[in-house]
């Protein structure tokens, strides 16, 4: 009878060793903070959904509710215009870039200041709580992003 045992199984993430720069420790390398990945993700999300309304805002030939803003094309145009922003914000948090960190608040910022308008109903209590988490995050963790250094 052998005795020989077959090799232990492996996740196969121990090859990836060798790619590590010398000198440095995987364990130590910095990572993206949770708040910070929730701040960029809602961000996305935002996004989204902005894209969506201005999606059905075009398809279904309505007119918007809220005199005074022009037409759907525009309103659509201007959701779009905002979900853009979001999208770019979002992807540049998540890439821990301080400029998309700047964006992000800015935005966030004015979002909140439309959604107090909205107050008496769910959604805009919704928006404003998801806003004012997404500044929160983004003030509070802001050493977790890259800034330019100076020469």
């Amino acid at each position: 009878m052998d005795e020989s045992l077959p090799p232990p199984p492996h996740a196969g993430y121990e090859d990836w060793a060798d790619r590590v720069p010398p000198g440095t420790d995987p364990s130590t390398a910095p990572r993206r903070r949770g708040a910070v990945t929730a701040a960029g993700v809602l961000l996305l999300v935002s996004a989204g959904f902005s894209f969506l309304g201005a999606l059905i805002l075009l398809t279904s030939g309505a007119t918007p509710t809220v005199t005074g803003l022009g037409s759907a094309r525009a309103f659509a145009a201007v959701l779009a215009i905002v979900g853009g922003l979001h999208l770019l914000a979002g992807v540049l948090v998540l890439a821990r870039s301080n400029g998309g960190r700047i964006l992000a608040i800015v935005l966030a910022s004015l979002n909140a200041v439309g959604a107090l308008s909205q107050l008496r109903s769910a959604t805009g209590f919704v928006s404003l709580a998801i806003s004012g988490f997404v500044v929160y995050a983004l003030i509070t963790n802001g050493d977790a992003f890259r800034r330019r250094t100076r020469r």
